[in-house]
């Protein structure tokens, strides 16, 4: 297996299994995951977050979370593999946004403050500002440059040289930012969120001007679709008119966050997700996502028949063609906050998923946690004649008395027993001799098998539900010397030649008879 699997080379000093089949390989500094002997391990290390010490313990608990022990104490990763708090010690509140500039910086805006995070470090920008307020907020602007907004101001961030391009200061905002968004046109919408108020500017350097009504309440983002910026509240849809926001739509249910995707519009809401099409804000029929969570962020996943929905509980992977959840993470996996926040999922061009919440931010690689999924391998492992163990050999001729005969298959899944299924059918080539079973019966009985050729056909798959290939075992029962053709013609030739013989010695006992008379 060392070369098949192309393991390094350490000593592996525990091995173990968790519930889903998989085995687990530990050396003194890392960690493997063995998901099928046709595919080289995961390797959990330093990098993967695995402390820079040497392991002394290891143990997977229940709920399938790893336990790490170290002459230094004690660490825990979460069972869902990719998921990774990020700098838990430093951002640890509110997450208004995240995005990546054209130089691969990820941007995040929080409570805390402003940071990027580029090649394994993370900067506070913060300072950088001027702005004495840590509550920020920010975007993406077309040309590549970051802009940032506290109450106390925004300035434009150049997003080459990370130079203050231009800053304007905001006088008597005294509502803390949720959200900030930009039009085609550059204008500026500052939204508030719970506080009910939206800040319009018409360019950077105008001054704002606060809006405040029902429309505006609970406001936590907004799009731009058909040159028309739309938001949603517990109202349902509304629309700026370019003096004031207006309802567009009522509905009968609270829209938490709008996703553009076309010309298309995701809709999340408190009863689910939902669609407009055409226009059509009037028919939105919405699909509930996990016993109706709160869908308070819409991201779609580099698969478009996925989308990532960020709720109340969590985050999940939604099949939008099936309309069901494929997972869902939340804080019992490890996840920083249960809430996500409106601006908190942002999907990275490395395909990495950063979950921004209410008390941190995490990312998830789900590459690493959807290991290649592998067909099983089936095989003879053992095999009884007549209650005796023999060599499982293909093409075997057995004895007429030789025709009681157990097959005892293992799957070379790693997974657990009871959850792999097994296919198997016994076939009498030339007899009205047949037999089929499906199940996680891993034994097959056959007892009194007619004499004749046999093909004993199997396979098995596990609890990825795919099926591995059906392989086979020949085998012939022979006849009986009483049975064979050949003794049949000598027992007919024998009984021929006795009748004739007998028939003979008559005939000559009768003729005497017959010349006296």
């Amino acid at each position: 297996l060392n070369r098949r699997l192309n393991f390094p080379g350490h000593s592996i000093s525990n091995i173990t299994t968790n519930q889903y089949g998989a085995v687990w390989l530990v050396t003194d500094s890392r960690i493997m995951q063995v998901i099928s002997t046709d595919q080289e391990p995961i390797i959990y290390e330093q990098e993967f977050g695995i402390q820079d010490n040497k392991i002394l313990s290891f143990l997977i608990d229940r709920e399938d979370n790893i336990w790490i022990g170290y002459s230094g104490g004690l660490q825990r990763l979460t069972g869902r593999k990719g998921l990774r708090n990020f700098y838990p010690g430093i951002i640890n509140s509110y997450i208004h946004s995240v995005f990546q500039d054209d130089h691969n910086r990820i941007w995040i805006a929080s409570d805390n403050g402003a940071f990027y995070f580029l090649d394994d470090q993370l900067v506070d920008f913060t300072p950088r500002t001027g702005y004495r307020n840590d509550r920020f907020t920010g975007t993406l602007l077309p040309g590549n440059n970051i802009l940032l907004a506290s109450n106390e101001g925004m300035v434009e961030v150049n997003g080459r040289n990370l130079e203050i391009v231009r800053r304007v200061s905001f006088n008597n905002m005294d509502n803390r930012l949720e959200d900030i968004f930009v039009t085609g046109k550059g204008e500026i919408f500052l939204l508030t969120g719970l506080e009910g108020a939206v800040y319009y500017l018409s360019d950077f350097n105008s001054e704002p001007v606060r809006f405040k009504n029902s429309f505006t309440t609970d406001l936590f983002n907004l799009v731009e679709l058909n040159g028309r910026v739309i938001g949603g509240n517990n109202n349902g849809f509304v629309v700026f008119n370019g003096s004031e926001f207006e309802l567009l739509q009522e509905t009968g249910f609270r829209i938490w966050s709008l996703r553009k995707d076309e010309n298309r519009l995701g809709v999340g809401a408190d009863r689910g997700i939902g669609l407009v099409s055409d226009g059509e804000f009037d028919r939105v029929d919405l699909f509930p996502v996990d016993g109706e969570a709160v869908i308070r962020s819409i991201n779609p996943a580099r698969n478009r028949n996925y989308l990532w929905l960020g709720t109340n509980r969590g985050f999940s992977y939604f099949n939008s063609y099936t309309r069901e959840t494929e997972f869902s993470i939340d804080s019992r996996d490890g996840l920083s906050g249960e809430e996500v926040t409106p601006g908190g999922l942002f999907l990275d061009r490395d395909d990495l998923l950063w979950v921004g919440t209410s008390h941190g931010i995490s990312n998830f690689n789900i590459r690493a946690k959807s290991p290649a999924s592998r067909a099983p391998v089936c095989y003879i492992e053992k095999m009884f004649l007549n209650g005796e163990p023999v060599r499982p050999e293909s093409g075997k001729t057995l004895s007429h008395q030789e025709n009681n005969l157990i097959f005892e298959l293992s799957s070379l899944s790693f997974s657990e027993e009871g959850t792999v299924e097994y296919e198997y059918y016994l076939r009498g080539a030339g007899s009205a001799y047949n037999s089929y079973y499906r199940g996680n019966e891993y034994r097959a009985y056959y007892s009194n098998l007619p004499p004749g050729p046999y093909e004993f056909i199997y396979k098995a798959r596990g609890n990825n539900h795919i099926w591995g290939y059906a392989d086979k075992f020949d085998f012939v029962i022979r006849r009986a010397w009483y049975q064979t053709l050949a003794f049949r013609i000598i027992l007919v030739i024998s009984i021929i030649s006795a009748i004739s013989i007998y028939s003979l010695i008559r005939s000559r006992e009768n003729r005497p008879e017959q010349e006296t008379l």
